[in-house]
């Protein structure tokens, strides 16, 4: 059943795939009628019978994970920034502070998707608050920039030590009706790398 459920990322079959159907069951329903965190809810009962993790649910979705499968299953609805950065991160995949994909996103039904994501490690508190000082002043750097004011050899120093971060807050700020979100459950780690997995919300 695993290997089968692995093909709903597939362009081809995945519509005939039981586990995409009950997603879609589930998923594809207006909110007024069914409240997201109960479809969350019974997700995480169903994807708990086939054996996957469940690594945590956010304000519009949940992730997954499967001990023989390489990649993390994430499903969300209405989480419209996360489709922008889904999209900007899948253009810039030589980015190392951006998370690999797999594939494209595979459609619920409404508003509704599944992506697939490389598997990374939870980013520790001392981890965070070292990198969430660095990305404040990244978001700083991105707003001097942004009104021309002159960079200070510190701040041009913060570039060249973080350039991915730095192109990630830069590009993200531009995004239209979405603002940055920064905490912890938004930064995961690859060894020592940090990844931004979320960094935007509507």
């Amino acid at each position: 059943m695993i290997n089968n459920f692995m093909k709903i990322s597939e362009l081809t079959g995945y519509k005939s795939n039981e586990l995409y159907n009950k997603a879609k069951e589930i998923f594809d329903v207006d909110v007024k009628d069914k409240p997201l965190y109960r479809s969350l809810d019974e997700w995480k009962s169903i994807m708990n019978d086939y054996g996957f993790k469940h690594l945590g649910t956010g304000s519009y979705g949940s992730a997954y994970e499967h001990p023989n499968y390489p990649w993390v299953f994430k499903i969300f609805k209405g989480d419209t920034s996360y489709i922008k950065y889904f999209n900007y991160a899948k253009r810039n995949q030589n980015n190392p502070n951006i998370p690999r994909i797999k594939g494209s996103y595979i459609r619920i039904g409404n508003d509704a998707y599944v992506v697939r994501l490389e598997k990374l490690q939870e980013i520790s508190g001392e981890q965070y608050k070292k990198l969430e000082k660095i990305i404040n002043h990244i978001l700083y750097i991105v707003d001097m920039t942004k009104d021309n004011q002159p960079l200070e050899k510190e701040d041009k120093q913060i570039i060249q030590m973080y350039p991915g971060l730095y192109k990630i807050y830069s590009d993200v700020s531009n995004f239209e009706n979405s603002y940055v979100d920064i905490h912890s459950g938004n930064i995961m780690m690859r060894g020592d790398v940090p990844v931004i997995i979320d960094p935007v919300v509507d």
